[in-house]
């Protein structure tokens, strides 16, 4: 059922059709303008595969490297917390898999965002989601939760991980 106000604004041109072919040519536009900028212009800080040039929507958080190598080491800790303890299900084990969860998933939400100054915020927060992991890995040794190998395999992934972030992190102009 449309009301007066419905009516009037498709009277006027707006229509979902109208709409999603405004969208089309938005991001025709905005693929012609990259391809006209200058090369150092294009690079974003860094040449091919640099951090800031994954930012585009374009791509896609997937191409992202710092999202591959922390989407890995959420599913390692996933893999490696099956063997915890039963009374930890809903203690460190949980915080342990929501802390490492959290910084592939404020990638996407950043990258997800209209800006680039609120998907540096999100990979800031990512950066605070891979350190209470670090916290957590460490204290999940001190337990006895994980050998000696599991702790430093995982460990290797999350420096590697944050690497990447921090690099991400400044790459982007805000």
């Amino acid at each position: 059922m449309e009301n007066n106000n419905t009516k009037r604004y498709w009277s006027q041109g707006h229509t979902p059709q109208s709409h999603k072919q405004s969208f089309e040519n938005r991001s025709r536009e905005n693929v012609i303008n990259r391809q006209h900028q200058k090369p150092e212009e294009n690079q974003n800080a860094g040449g091919e595969n640099s951090p800031a040039e994954s930012f585009s929507k374009e791509r896609g958080y997937k191409k992202l490297f710092a999202w591959q190598k922390a989407d890995e080491l959420a599913f390692q800790v996933y893999k490696a917390t099956e063997m915890f303890p039963r009374e930890e299900t809903y203690g460190v084990k949980s915080q342990l898999r929501r802390a490492a969860l959290s910084v592939p998933t404020n990638l996407v939400e950043g990258n997800g965002r209209q800006g680039r100054k609120e998907f540096k915020q999100y990979v800031n927060i990512a950066l605070g989601s891979l350190s209470e992991v670090e916290y957590l890995l460490d204290f999940s040794l001190k337990l006895g939760y994980f050998s000696t190998e599991q702790h430093e395999a995982l460990c290797s992934v999350r420096n590697s991980v944050g690497g990447l972030l921090w690099k991400l992190h400044k790459s982007i102009a805000a």
